[in-house]
């Protein structure tokens, strides 16, 4: 079993787990309604820290989706600038769903190599890919996009090499990975208006 199911189950196992808890607690305890509210209300905390925190990487994330690709790379660029400044925002990942990588930097940087990638600099996007890898060598996102990379350059064999790769690692592009990419797009619209 690879990282990257590991860190699928882990989440779907916490989500189950909470939900099971909370309704458990419901039916068949004598809590007050209000410490029950307060135990909702503490579930979906972190979450709005790292949507308070990472609120630079998240919006990238959206500018992203949105096609803005030059400022989807600005704004990833101020989280890698957040980092840099308060080390510590690096472990709030541990506070959200992250199903591919752990180390947040590394997110920023492949996001920032897909809008390279997006604007057809290719050269810049392969050196951002490269930068992720060294921070996370378990992250197949970035060996799919140098996958991509190598496609774009008529270089098969390679592109065949980094694929096989992401998907030794956990990213098939099947049915759960289009789940994950839907759950994480409705999760950073959700998050607080950045813009």
């Amino acid at each position: 079993m690879n990282r990257t199911l590991t860190l699928k189950l882990a989440y779907f196992a916490a989500v189950v787990g909470g939900i099971t808890g909370i309704i458990a607690l419901t039916y068949y305890s004598n809590f007050p309604r209000t410490i029950l509210i307060a135990i909702c209300l503490l579930f979906f905390i972190p979450g709005r820290m790292v949507g308070y925190f990472c609120r630079n990487l998240i919006f990238g994330s959206k500018l992203l989706q949105q096609k803005k690709y030059r400022d989807s790379i600005t704004y990833s660029q101020f989280f890698l600038n957040d980092c840099d400044r308060n080390p510590w925002i690096v472990h709030l990942i541990w506070c959200g769903p992250s199903f591919y990588t752990i180390f947040p930097k590394a997110m920023a940087l492949n996001n920032i190599a897909a809008a390279y990638i997006e604007l057809g600099e290719l050269a810049t996007a392969e050196n951002f890919c490269q930068q992720a890898l060294e921070i996370d060598k378990l992250y197949a996102i970035p060996y799919y996009n140098l996958a991509v990379i190598s496609i774009l350059q008529d270089d098969e064999l390679t592109a065949q090499n980094h694929y096989a790769r992401a998907k030794r690692l956990g990213f098939s592009g099947g049915a759960f990975d289009r789940f994950i990419y839907q759950i994480k797009s409705i999760y950073i619209h959700l998050s607080p208006n950045l813009s």
